[in-house]
């Protein structure tokens, strides 16, 4: 299965967060974003 996430490449989602409340969403959804993207094997 191929991992779309794009927390599969880091910095992905930080390169297009231009302001402050996206990089704290951002930041506030990592944890998931890794959960999802691991759970591939």
């Amino acid at each position: 299965m191929v991992c779309i996430n794009c927390c599969c490449d880091s910095g992905c989602s930080i390169v297009h967060a231009t302001t402050l409340a996206q990089v704290t969403n951002w930041l506030a959804v990592l944890p998931a974003r890794v959960a999802e993207c691991t759970k591939f094997d």
